[in-house]
C-alpha cells in the first residue's frame, strides 16, 4: 500500500498489474491458502511446466479492454493458467476450488459462463474439491443438467478432481520420500 514502492516497481515492470487493496475476510482465508497450495504443487511438480498464473486478484486488476471475456460481472476464475506442453505449445486451464458447495443454480451459471467461452478446450476447467461428496455433486449436476438441455454437453470442459487425487496426481514428492525426509 505504499504509492513509493509501486512507482519503484512500475519503472522495473512496467507491465505490472495495478492491484487495489481490499479488505481480507477471515472466512475467505481458507480457499486463498487452498489455492495457493495448488499453485505450490503445480508449480513444483515435475509431471507438468506452468509458464504463467494468474490469480483472482490479478484478473481483478486487468483492466476492462484486457478482459477478454476471462471475467464477468458474476464470475472470475479462482486462477487461469498456462502449461507448456512438450512441443512448446501452451495449453489454457482455469481453476475452481471448491471448499465448500454453492447452489445448483450458481453452478448451473458458472457451467454456463464457462461452456459459452471460446478458449475453453477438452477438460480445460480444472475443479480440485475439497472432498469426495463435493466431487459427486458436482459431475452428478453436470450430467443432470446436460440432460435436461441446460448444457451442451458433460464430460467435454470439466474435470473434476478431490484435493486428495489432485495431490497424488502432481506432488512430486511421494508418500515414501516424505516420510524419510521426517
Amino acid at each position: 500500500d505504499d504509492p513509493g514502492l509501486i512507482k519503484i516497481l512500475k519503472e522495473h515492470y512496467d507491465d505490472m498489474a495495478e492491484f487495489k487493496i481490499r479488505p481480507a475476510h477471515p472466512e475467505q482465508i481458507p480457499h486463498a491458502l487452498g489455492v495457493n497450495h495448488i499453485r505450490n504443487i503445480l508449480e513444483n511438480s515435475s509431471k507438468i511446466k506452468i509458464v504463467k498464473w494468474w490469480s483472482e486478484e490479478c484478473l481483478r486488476s486487468l483492466p476492462l479492454e484486457d478482459w477478454d471475456g476471462i471475467r464477468s460481472r458474476s464470475k472470475i476464475p479462482d486462477s487461469i493458467f498456462w502449461q507448456e506442453k512438450r512441443d512448446g505449445t501452451l495449453r489454457k486451464f482455469f481453476l475452481e476450488y471448491e471448499r465448500s458447495l454453492k447452489s445448483n443454480e450458481r453452478y448451473e451459471e458458472i457451467f454456463k459462463f464457462y461452456e459459452g467461452r471460446q478458449d475453453i478446450k477438452e477438460k480445460s476447467v480444472l475443479y480440485v474439491c475439497e472432498n469426495e461428496f463435493i466431487k459427486k455433486r458436482l459431475i452428478g449436476l453436470e450430467e443432470i443438467l446436460a440432460k435436461k438441455g441446460r448444457l451442451k454437453t458433460k464430460g467435454e470442459y470439466f474435470q473434476f478432481v478431490t484435493l486428495e487425487e489432485f495431490n497424488q496426481s502432481f506432488s512430486s514428492i511421494t508418500q515414501k520420500e516424505a516420510g524419510d525426509e521426517q
